[in-house]
């Protein structure tokens, strides 16, 4: 048989095989070196209430002076500290961004009419119920682009590990059925492998996560968002050794 030939063949069992397994989905059971083996996929979620929001804002300014510009931004953001003290916001869960200058020119001369300097603030808010009428104290304030909203967990790692302990209890339970199907009992687990990174899902009530509240256009007796849950999967696969 010429090498041509040879290849071709080898070609068609390797495809051949590698359907048989498609077909047989996420359970498989097998006989393999180690021994005969059952190999299956589980997955787990978790629902959760969260328990702290992030949200960012604009502190903006315009003059025709830049120092002068630069000076009530400072003030502004003063007061903005000031709101935070009032809250008990503590300062790691405050990010401010140093602040960025943005000339206009006059299109008709290309002089220099004013300066705008703007800076961003990123706030963490562990107590949910304080959002409204910190969000009231800030448009006071006269901060700009109130927006992008995160429900966050305080305690994501003790979900992931729900998430994932559930994901392995339904890969054993999957597992066991398959097996007393055919007469067999679970043995040993051979390997564990996590088929994706806990992943995350926000779910909003009203409104939407990327709404930008802006201090121009929204009064503050508007309704604001205050609850969100988010859910945390888990996806696993697992090799149990089977025996009679």
């Amino acid at each position: 048989m010429d090498g041509f030939k040879w290849r071709c063949r080898m070609n068609k069992l390797v495809s051949v095989v590698f359907s048989l397994v498609v077909l047989m989905g996420p359970g498989v059971l097998a006989d393999s070196e180690v021994g005969r083996y059952i190999l299956v996929s589980g997955e787990g979620e978790v629902v959760a209430e969260a328990d702290q929001i992030s949200f960012s804002f604009e502190i903006e300014t315009r003059d025709k002076d830049l120092e002068a510009a630069k000076k009530v931004n400072d003030e502004k953001l003063e007061k903005v500290k000031e709101i935070f003290k009032l809250f008990t916001i503590a300062s790691e869960d405050i990010k401010v961004s140093s602040f960025k200058v943005y000339p206009h020119y006059d299109y008709e001369d290309g002089k220099i009419k004013r300066f705008e300097i703007s800076r961003e603030v990123e706030v963490t808010l562990r107590e949910i119920n304080k959002y409204e009428p910190l969000i009231d104290a800030l448009i006071e304030a006269e901060v700009y682009d109130i927006g992008g909203l995160s429900y966050e967990l305080s305690n994501s790692a003790e979900l992931n590990k729900l998430a994932r302990e559930n994901a392995l209890d339904q890969a054993r339970n999957k597992a066991r059925e398959m097996a007393e199907y055919y007469g067999m009992k679970l043995g040993e687990v051979i390997y564990i492998s996590e088929g994706s990174s806990p992943s995350f899902f926000n779910s909003f009530g009203f409104g939407a996560s990327q709404a930008r509240v802006n201090t121009l256009t929204m009064p503050s007796d508007s309704p604001m968002i205050l609850k969100g849950r988010k859910t945390i999967k888990a996806s696993i696969i697992v090799k149990f050794e089977l025996i009679d």
